[in-house]
């Protein structure tokens, strides 16, 4: 349990400042995001003593084959540009 105490100190520590109505709402996040985590960690227990047979085998997914690349001018040749570059928004 995170009480409002620690909330606080944790604040001042990275330099943050809540009103006291934001402390008490993230003190309310904090502690839902806690027990979701308690959950998680009790859940994964679960999966028994055979969880290595259960993950995706490698032999299971497609191999990988070589092709051919289509070569620099034919993929720049789907560009807009004059220049012959690709536009790339920003924001990634």
């Amino acid at each position: 349990m995170i009480d409002k105490n620690e909330l606080e100190k944790t604040a001042r520590l990275a330099h943050l400042e809540f009103t006291a109505a934001e402390l008490e709402a993230l003190c309310e996040d904090m502690q839902g995001i806690i027990e979701f985590a308690n959950e998680i960690d009790k859940a994964s227990g679960k999966l028994g003593s055979n969880a290595d047979a259960q993950r995706v085998l490698l032999t299971a997914l497609r191999s990988d084959i070589p092709a051919k690349s289509a070569g620099q001018s034919a993929i720049l040749g789907n560009s807009e540009s004059e220049s012959g570059m690709f536009r790339v928004k920003g924001g990634i």
